[in-house]
């Protein structure tokens, strides 16, 4: 699962919120995953964010999508001490130049993020990788990946040391001009990839201890009209965050949700109270247009 709202120390009402959630779910063996757009290790409180996850009560593992990137040694150590218990780095190539071109930075080393793998693993974090297999770019990497994570101890025998993702384009997300694989096809290539290199590539059952909790009730359904107040910008252009203004003061109800302006965004919409109709509210993300 996922904190809707950052702790920042312990006590905080933010702490309080991500409490209500877990005891929410009913069950002591919460996983609570960090990410989010762009990468999470840049956010400042992120040591306070993991200390706090780990002293909620219910939650058994506290773990991280990352590139890695923009965290150094000094900070995935303090990380290690807040009880942080995994890292998924997202590698896509060992190759410099290519592994640049896919994370999307001329800046990007993977050199170094394999080194802060290598930190990461000796002050006691464990590491998955999780590349993103983009067919006629990075098939050779696949297998390097592969070999390099299993002579460097990933996983450590608890976990599929990598997990490689299938690409998906996405109407949001970034796009490669390729044809990507369809399910059938990927499945039987990670099999086929298995036997050649004796490594297993398809997590084990309950490896990852997924099972059932009740989820979240969505409050608001589609078509609803309702008063929201503005908050802050969007993750994309366009877009504006707002808070309803009848709120119940609990994480398990209360939701942002992101109205869509188009060209008529800007930053002296914050503050304003307007009226919006929801549009979506898939896996209890909300997306709505503004009536006036």
């Amino acid at each position: 699962m996922a904190i809707p709202s950052f702790p920042q120390r312990r006590g905080t009402p933010q702490t309080y919120k991500s409490k209500e959630v877990v005891r929410f779910r009913k069950t002591d063996d919460v996983e609570v995953h960090i990410d989010g757009m762009g990468d999470p290790g840049a956010y400042p409180q992120l040591v306070e964010l993991v200390e706090g996850a780990k002293a909620i009560r219910g939650v058994a593992v506290v773990s991280m999508q990352t590139r890695l990137y923009v965290l150094d040694e000094g900070k995935i150590r303090r990380l290690a001490e807040a009880g942080l218990d995994r890292f998924n780095v997202s590698i896509d190539a060992l190759e410099p130049a290519l592994a640049s071109k896919l994370a999307g930075a001329g800046w990007y080393d993977v050199e170094r993020v394999l080194q802060l793998v290598k930190t990461a693993l000796e002050a006691g974090i464990n590491v998955v990788i999780s590349p993103v297999w983009v067919p006629g770019l990075n098939d050779e990497e696949m297998p390097k990946i592969v070999k390099w994570a299993v002579e460097n101890g990933v996983g450590r025998g608890v976990y599929t040391p990598v997990l490689i993702q299938k690409y998906i384009p996405h109407k949001r997300g970034r796009r490669v001009n390729v044809r990507p694989m369809v399910w059938g096809e990927f499945w039987g290539r990670l099999k086929k990839m298995e036997k050649e290199l004796g490594v297993p590539l398809i997590p084990r059952p309950g490896e990852y201890n997924i099972h059932k909790a009740p989820e979240l009730p969505r409050p608001h359904r589609v078509g609803e009209d309702l008063e929201v107040e503005i908050v802050a910008r969007g993750i994309f252009r366009g877009e504006m965050l707002g808070i309803p203004v009848s709120r119940r003061g609990t994480a398990i109800w209360d939701r942002t949700i992101t109205v869509v302006y188009g060209r008529e965004a800007s930053d002296s919409l914050i503050g304003r109270r307007v009226r919006i109709k929801i549009l979506e509210n898939t896996h209890n993300i909300y997306l709505a247009q503004p009536l006036c």
